[in-house]
């Protein structure tokens, strides 16, 4: 429990930033060989599956590209509205990154929602959703204006007086959890699980919703306790 009043420092929050998303795709590759002879298994280890995979990969090759490009830009923006324009001062502390989390979640099931159904968006998203099949590598698969949404859903977390190190994390854990959901190897988990979590069972559902009026739901982390599909 110390970690939830324990003071961490800017660097330390990047720093855990880094490790855990360098490990994170560590496992999520070797999730994906897993997945790869479960299909090699059944035979549907093709090459029309290879070819889609690599096609994953490379649009993340990119979107690293382009982050490297654009990602100090990112950052500033968050820092300068954090240093300017916040309401109040967070402490850099295990509470804090919680709370950010859930409304980092939040933020991004406003965000999700609006990449559905607004054209610009969906203009973007829809190379995530082009993908026949349905596996790790899919969560890879970003478009090229995949970076620039976040921005304006989640900065009124800086607003509230998130640092920004804390925002960067809290987004990288709802998008890393978001990773674990593209399988078909994994099938429903227990009934309260399934209730309070996003789940495989969940996404395979919402990734087969592709024209935006049909979008009606856009679950994250968590299943929203609500139905804000009709606000």
């Amino acid at each position: 429990m110390d970690f939830l009043t324990e003071i961490f420092s800017p660097n330390q929050i990047w720093g855990f930033e880094v490790w855990m998303n360098d490990w994170f795709f560590v496992l999520a590759i070797g999730f994906f060989i897993v997945e790869c002879l479960r299909y090699a298994v059944k035979k549907e280890f093709t090459r029309n599956f290879l070819g889609d995979s690599i096609a994953n990969f490379a649009t993340l090759g990119l979107f690293i590209i382009i982050l490297a490009i654009v990602g100090a830009a990112y950052a500033g923006v968050f820092l300068y509205i954090y240093e300017n324009f916040r309401v109040t001062d967070l402490p850099l502390s295990g509470w804090t990154i919680i709370c950010c989390i859930v409304l980092a979640d939040l933020a991004y099931y406003w965000e999700h929602r609006f990449l559905h159904m607004n054209g610009f968006g969906w203009a973007t998203h829809t190379v995530h959703h082009s993908s026949p099949h349905f596996n790790i590598s899919v969560a890879y698969r970003h478009g090229p204006m995949d970076w620039f949404f976040p921005l304006f859903f989640h900065l009124p977390l800086a607003i509230l007086g998130f640092h920004p190190f804390i925002i960067f994390l809290a987004e990288i854990i709802v998008q890393l959890f978001q990773t674990l959901l593209h399988t078909e190897a994994v099938k429903k988990l227990p009934r309260p699980i399934e209730a309070i979590f996003n789940t495989p069972s969940h996404h395979r559902v919402r990734n087969t919703m592709m024209p935006i009026a049909q979008y009606h739901s856009s679950r994250s982390l968590f299943c929203l306790p609500v139905d804000l599909s009709k606000i």
